[in-house]
């Protein structure tokens, strides 16, 4: 095992997801925020649902989170997040939304998996129930702990200035957040790719997926493997399914392009 191979490859997967994923979602999602929040939309949201979600222990802020990574991909709740942290988001609330966001399915992970035969309704059911769930519990018991103060007053509107903005000027600020964000969480995306580098090269995963094989069939839970596209003779996209139980039967659907 080549450790310094390992991580010079997970330093790259890093630079890569860090410029050509986070960064794109995260711009045009920190755009559509700061362009609500100077239009007034986001303080109208905040103002009437955050009454009705605080016994949840999420605000109306943590919403937006909720549909952006249920609609959209794993990036996009941090644009919610920035937003939150700077309006002075209280830490209980805080860590009762990274609960709820934590215990929720991901839109990019959803969306490969409908050909496999995803109940895409009843997952997204489950994944907000979870996530409410998660919240509540994380607020009232795990983090009850924490402090309850916000920083600032979260339901104010935007200042002056920031009303004034233009849309170059939102446009800007967007993009120049997106970069700070994408790029203070390369540390964080290099240490944990390799690790699970480390840990697949040691044959830990191997080892863990055989240890809970036995407990999917059980439950009748079906493996599903993403197969991607420089990996198979046509080029092709395609999703390797066994069904749960022992003897399951294994289908393999391609992507049809």
């Amino acid at each position: 095992m080549n450790i310094i191979s390992i991580i010079m490859s997970a330093g790259k997967a890093s630079v890569d997801v860090a410029l050509y994923t986070l960064i794109p979602i995260m711009v045009v999602m920190l755009f559509i925020m700061k362009y609500l929040e100077v239009k007034g939309v986001l303080d109208f949201v905040v103002r009437h649902s955050t009454p009705l979600l605080k016994p949840l222990g999420i605000t109306g802020l943590a919403l937006f989170a909720l549909i952006q990574l249920n609609f959209v991909s794993f990036a996009a709740p941090l644009a919610a997040l920035a937003i939150m942290e700077k309006r002075g988001t209280s830490d209980r609330h805080m860590a009762a939304t990274l609960a709820m966001l934590f215990a929720m399915g991901q839109a990019n992970a959803f969306y490969p998996l409908i050909p496999a035969g995803l109940n895409w309704t009843a997952a997204l059911l489950i994944s907000i129930c979870g996530g409410v769930l998660a919240a509540a519990a994380t607020y009232h018991f795990f983090g009850r702990k924490l402090s309850d103060a916000a920083l600032l007053n979260e339901d104010e509107a935007v200042t002056n200035n920031e009303s004034k903005m233009g849309l170059i000027a939102i446009i800007n600020s967007a993009g120049a957040d997106a970069i700070r964000l994408a790029l203070g969480s390369l540390p964080m995306l290099i240490l944990s790719l390799s690790v699970v580098g480390i840990l697949k090269e040691s044959g830990g995963i191997e080892m863990l997926t055989r240890l809970v094989s036995p407990l999917l069939d059980r439950l009748n839970i079906s493996e599903v493997y993403i197969l991607p596209a420089d990996q198979m003779p046509g080029g092709r996209d395609c999703v390797l399914r066994r069904g749960g139980g022992v003897g399951g039967e294994r289908t393999l659907q391609c992507a049809q392009y």
